[in-house]
C-alpha cells in the first residue's frame, strides 16, 4: 500500500477511512478523500498505538493497523494486457436509444443481443414489454433508459439514467473473459492505448457482454483520437487497441461521476499509461 496523507484520493483512502470508523475514530465519510477529519482520526489512531501522530499512513502506522485486523487494498502492481480491435459501445449514455424520430447515438437494433430484432434487449430497460422512458428532470426526457453492468450502488433508483456509466462522457471498456478469469471486476481502472495514434488514456471497466473485450465507450475512442461521433459511425477494425487492466484497483466498487475523477484516482494510485515498449 502506498503512503497516504492529507490530500490523497482513492479507494485505498476509503479503505483506511472504513478501518478508522470501526475504531470509532470519526474519520468522516468513507468517500476516498483524505481530508482534515481523516487526518485528525489518523492522528488519534497513532496516539493510541504509541506512534508519532503526524497524520500520515506510512509503514509503521500500517503495521500497527494490520496487527489490529486492517486489510490493505489488494496489490495492483500486477496487470493484464490484451490487444484488440474495438467496436463502439454507447450503452449508458442517456441519448443512446429512443423512439423512432429521436436523434440517438446508436441504432435501436444494436440494443439487442446479436444486433437482431429477435435478440433479447440488453441495451435499455424494458418493463412489461415496453421501453422505460426518461421523464422530466432526466437528462433526455422521452429517450429510453440505457444501462451498463457497472452501476452506482448508492443510487437505489434503477430508472435514474445517472445510475449508469455514460458512454458519451466516460472512458470505459467492456470486460474480456480473460480479464474476468484473472480477477478483474467491474469498476476497476484500465489504461488504454491506440497504436495508430500513439495515444493513451485512463478508463474503467464499465460493461460486460463482449467476451473478447473488443468494445469500448464512444468517449474512450474519441479520447484516443478516433473521429467517431456515434455508435453508427464505424469501428476500429484492426487489433490496434491495447487494454491494460489493473485488477483490484477499485475494491469497494465506488462509482465515478466524471472522467476527471478516474484520471485523478489513477494518478493517485500511480498507475501507468506508458506504452512506449509497444512502439
Amino acid at each position: 500500500m502506498r503512503v497516504i496523507q492529507l490530500g490523497s484520493v482513492g479507494s485505498d483512502v476509503a479503505n483506511w477511512q472504513n478501518f478508522l470508523g470501526t475504531r470509532d475514530l470519526s474519520p468522516g465519510r468513507s468517500d476516498g478523500e483524505f481530508d482534515i477529519d481523516t487526518k485528525t482520526a489518523t492522528e488519534s489512531f497513532q496516539e493510541e498505538a504509541g506512534l508519532e501522530a503526524d497524520g500520515i499512513v506510512g509503514r509503521d502506522t500500517l503495521a500497527a493497523a494490520v496487527a489490529l485486523g486492517f486489510q490493505p487494498a489488494p496489490d495492483i502492481s500486477k496487470t493484464l494486457e490484451i490487444k484488440v480491435p474495438m467496436d463502439i459501445d454507447v450503452d449508458g449514455a442517456p441519448n443512446a436509444y429512443g423512439p423512432p424520430g429521436k436523434p440517438t447515438l446508436d441504432f435501436e437494433l444494436n440494443a439487442h443481443e446479436g444486433a437482431t430484432s429477435s435478440g433479447t434487449i440488453v441495451g435499455y430497460i424494458v418493463i412489461r414489454g415496453r421501453p422505460a422512458i426518461q421523464q422530466d428532470g432526466d437528462p433526455f426526457p422521452g429517450y429510453f433508459i440505457s444501462t451498463t453492468a457497472f452501476q452506482d450502488l448508492k443510487n437505489p433508483n434503477s430508472l435514474d439514467p445517472r445510475k449508469y456509466v455514460d458512454a458519451s462522457k466516460i472512458n470505459y471498456v467492456v470486460r474480456a473473459h480473460i480479464a474476468e478469469v484473472n480477477g478483474v471486476h467491474l469498476g476497476d481502472i484500465v489504461a488504454v492505448h491506440s497504436l495508430r495514434h500513439n495515444s493513451s488514456v485512463f478508463g474503467i471497466v464499465g460493461d460486460t457482454g463482449h467476451s473478447s473485450g473488443a468494445e469500448g465507450s464512444l468517449a474512450l475512442l474519441q479520447a484516443l483520437g478516433y473521429p467517431f461521433t456515434s455508435g453508427k459511425t464505424g469501428s476500429v477494425d484492426e487489433p490496434e487497441i491495447i487494454v491494460r487492466y489493473f485488477p483490484g484497483s477499485n475494491p469497494d466498487r465506488h462509482f465515478f461521476r466524471d472522467q476527471a475523477q478516474i484520471d485523478s484516482e489513477a494518478n493517485d494510485l500511480r498507475l501507468s499509461k506508458d506504452f512506449s515498449a509497444h512502439h
